[in-house]
């Protein structure tokens, strides 16, 4: 039978789960705006996916980090055929990173 977790090992890993919220975060906004010269290749916008975990032996929930999903709009599609990263018709495609909801 595993040993009751601490406050502080609950404390730790709800911490460690925050940060995987704010890297995704500073990742997603870090890409915002840009460019690529495909739809595929475009940046998606990144969210953790949170599970509660419960210890019966201590009586205390935490959480855990899931996994990390792509979520959020399709790429925005711009004709631009001066850029060089533009396809064959012309167009770029941008990340459509909505900063504000990052914020």
């Amino acid at each position: 039978m595993a040993d009751p977790m601490s406050v502080f090992q609950v404390a730790g890993r709800a911490m460690s789960a925050q940060l995987v919220r704010m890297n995704t975060t500073a990742s997603n906004l870090a890409n915002a705006g840009g460019t690529t010269g495909s739809a595929e290749t475009a940046y998606k916008t990144m969210k953790p996916v949170f599970r509660t975990s419960f210890d019966a032996a201590s009586g205390l929930a935490t959480v855990d980090v899931e996994k990390i999903v792509t979520a959020g709009e399709a790429p925005t599609k711009v004709y631009d055929p001066n850029n060089p990263l533009a396809d064959k018709d012309g167009n770029i495609y941008q990340a459509a990173v909505d900063e504000s909801r990052e914020l």
